[in-house]
């Protein structure tokens, strides 16, 4: 007995005996692992309860969500005000190059002028030739048989 008192003496004070385990040896392993961390669970959310802030992490995510979505309707605004203003602020630095066609008479007047040359081309040579025929003389300049009639 002296040496049990002592092997107490040299641990520290002596613990109250453990009680029995309550489970009962028909109770599988997992049931008491499933005891264990709804236990765990239980004093978790009594821990967090103490603390203010994040209580559900649904709700964070759509706060979150929320103001990103709001972030990007802001940046958005900016952007079309932005662009707004651009297009009506910005003045036109193209401009069409002079007329080059400016001073000139129409493609058809030209046209014109041309058929109406040509024609009095043909009429003078239609001329010549009825005149020549009128004269009687066959001869052609140049020719070496000039002066003889057909």
């Amino acid at each position: 007995m002296a040496a049990a008192h002592e092997r107490t003496l040299s641990r520290g004070p002596a613990r109250p005996p453990s009680k029995p385990p309550t489970i009962v040896k028909s109770q599988s392993l997992s049931s008491l692992k499933q005891s264990h961390s709804v236990d765990i669970r239980r004093r978790v959310l009594a821990a967090v309860d103490k603390y203010p802030g994040l209580k559900s992490a649904e709700e964070y995510v759509a706060a979150r969500a929320g103001a990103a979505r709001e972030k990007d309707r802001q940046a958005e605004k900016e952007y079309w005000a932005n662009l707004r203003k651009f297009k009506d602020d910005v003045k036109s630095v193209f401009k069409l190059p002079s007329d080059s066609y400016a001073g000139k008479r129409s493609v058809q007047d030209e046209i014109m002028e041309k058929v109406e040359k040509g024609q009095r081309a043909l009429q003078e040579t239609d001329e010549a030739y009825k005149m020549w025929l009128q004269a009687g003389t066959f001869s052609l300049p140049g020719c070496p048989r000039a002066g003889h009639e057909n």
